[in-house]
């Protein structure tokens, strides 16, 4: 079974919540295991952070992958997301019909707008994740290194 994790960036802090053990959504609250080193408290509202979950994937370091991080996948960065998205394919028939796309909803990369994307979860079966072969690396966030991302 797939694990369920979260963590958060606070937006007026700018700084990761890390440990939100659980979403209040009635009373609009997140909620942390403890309190930060720096003394933050730990509950913050849900509309001053942005929730980016967990993936189940992990790196090639064994580094947990999650939403909005900036990974290295060969010689070039992608930033991680969620939802609906077109993978381009060599043409293929799905119900009858040719396509050379098809939509999809789940975790993918992209370099950006125009770049095209490409399924995590496929990027991590075509390189072998499960066997500790080389896949993408954990190499920042686009909160805290979005340049990153720039002139990729």
């Amino acid at each position: 079974m797939r694990e369920f994790k979260f963590r958060a960036w606070h937006k007026h802090f700018k700084k990761f919540l890390v440990d939100v053990v659980s979403i209040d959504f009635a009373r609009g609250q997140v909620v942390l295991e403890v309190e930060t080193a720096d003394g933050l408290p730990p509950r913050y509202g849900i509309d001053g952070v942005v929730l980016m979950q967990y993936t189940g994937l992990k790196d090639k370091r064994g580094k947990e992958i999650y939403e909005g991080d900036i990974v290295r996948c060969g010689a070039s960065n992608f930033e991680v997301k969620f939802g609906l998205h077109v993978i381009e394919i060599e043409s293929a028939q799905y119900y009858g019909e040719t396509s050379d796309y098809f939509r999809a909803y789940g975790y993918y990369i992209t370099r950006g707008p125009g770049h095209g994307e490409v399924s995590l979860e496929e990027q991590a079966s075509n390189t072998e994740l499960e066997n500790g072969r080389d896949f993408c690396q954990v190499i920042g966030n686009i909160y805290e290194n979005p340049e990153l991302l720039t002139n990729n």
